[in-house]
């Protein structure tokens, strides 16, 4: 037995990114940016709602990332105007955009045959007409 992975595969999902219309940055985008190069756990970031990890989780697994309980949700990011406050109280707007989503390859087990099985008969001697065994040389 052999365990053998698939290749993973892509393909294009479309995405809601959150725009600041006043400076024009992507705050989607710098939120998945922070969260790549740690940039969440050098900010603050505080809410006084209760938001669930759902949308969190939904935006980070597309970008093959998890979520996990340290970092900041993304209603909260989004609410406290990005990681430098820069977009706080800021009009935003929406935009679709496609993201190449990539889907990891299966793993599973596979019977590998390095040389195939086959059967063999090897002739050692016989039996002569007069009743005697006689032995094949080569």
């Amino acid at each position: 037995m052999e365990t053998v992975t698939d290749p993973p595969t892509y393909h294009d999902e479309k995405c809601e990114h959150v725009i600041c219309q006043d400076c024009g940055k992507d705050l989607t985008q710098a939120y998945i940016e922070g969260i790549k190069d740690g940039t969440y756990k050098n900010v603050k970031i505080t809410s006084d709602v209760s938001y669930s990890q759902n949308k969190s989780s939904g935006i980070l697994k597309m970008y093959n990332l998890s979520y996990d309980s340290s970092m900041p949700l993304y209603e909260d990011y989004l609410n406290n105007g990005g990681w430098d406050r820069s977009c706080k109280n800021k009009n935003v707007t929406t935009k679709i955009v496609t993201v190449s989503v990539c889907s990891p390859g299966a793993t599973w087990n596979k019977w590998i045959v390095d040389k195939k099985a086959y059967d063999e008969q090897v002739i050692v001697g016989y039996k002569c007409s007069c009743g005697e065994w006689k032995l094949v040389t080569n």
